[in-house]
């Protein structure tokens, strides 16, 4: 199912956004693009060799469905350790100044920020009628089990160098 784009009624009506206080509040956000699945992709594979197709569709449903599109991120379940899945904070200056020519509004200077706990990294941000999202993580959904590498083996040092005979033509 893919989500189409927010066409206003009038065309030469701008697109109303909302303000920074408005974002200030969970029940704003919502998820747009797809959901992670199981499979560690953002749709399903069917197997070609399955014997009865629509079975298999609905098996591979039932095991991993799809979230809907544009579902509020007050409904996702909480992180593992009992963290809320998302932390949201609002930065920056929170007045709302008047503008000399009063047909722009008010202009409000703080930044609203969404950071995920589930997938730590995740950003996503509000700012000035703005969207922007942001990932700075190593790519590991938050456990209960920290992952370490195992560290390599040590560096083995360099051989011996052997004697080096020189040339039987020089010394004739």
């Amino acid at each position: 199912m893919d989500v189409e784009p927010n066409q206003p009624e009038d065309p030469e009506q701008p697109i109303p956004t909302p303000s920074t206080e408005q974002m200030g509040m969970k029940s704003s956000w919502v998820h747009y693009s797809k959901n992670i699945l199981k499979n560690n992709k953002t749709g399903h594979t069917l197997n070609e060799e399955a014997e009865d197709r629509e079975k298999e569709i609905d098996r591979i449903l039932s095991d991993d469905p799809y979230e809907p599109r544009l579902k509020p991120i007050t409904e996702d379940k909480a992180c593992k350790g009992n963290y809320p899945a998302w932390i949201l904070r609002t930065y920056g200056d929170k007045m709302s100044y008047a503008m000399a020519n009063p047909l722009h509004g008010a202009k409000q200077y703080s930044c609203v920020v969404v950071k995920s706990t589930v997938w730590p990294g995740a950003m996503s941000y509000f700012w000035q009628g703005q969207w922007g999202e942001i990932y700075m993580g190593d790519g590991h959904k938050h456990e209960n089990v920290t992952y370490f590498p195992i560290q390599p083996p040590a560096i083995m040092d360099d051989p011996e160098e052997r004697p080096v005979c020189d040339e039987v033509s020089k010394s004739v």
